[in-house]
């Protein structure tokens, strides 16, 4: 949300970055206050244990995908 872990602007909008910048210069509280924000923000929700279980599930899906597939395409033994 703007103002609680940085400053929202529209995409593409120069002058209206350009204002958010010069905001942050000139009130080093916000600054402070935003930059502090966001990384409590960051070790909150982004913990590298959750990273990786979440890249580990991806990853397992995927084989498991692909794998599908690959039995779906083969023929199948007959004993």
């Amino acid at each position: 949300m703007d103002g609680e872990t940085g400053l929202l602007f529209p995409v593409g909008n120069a002058p209206a970055l350009a204002q958010a910048m010069a905001r942050l210069i000139s009130d080093k509280d916000l600054a402070n206050r935003l930059g502090v924000a966001g990384q409590e923000q960051v070790k909150r929700d982004f913990r590298q244990e959750q990273i990786w279980q979440a890249l580990h599930r991806e990853y397992l899906e995927v084989l498991r995908r692909k794998e599908s597939r690959r039995s779906s395409i083969l023929p199948q033994l007959e004993n």
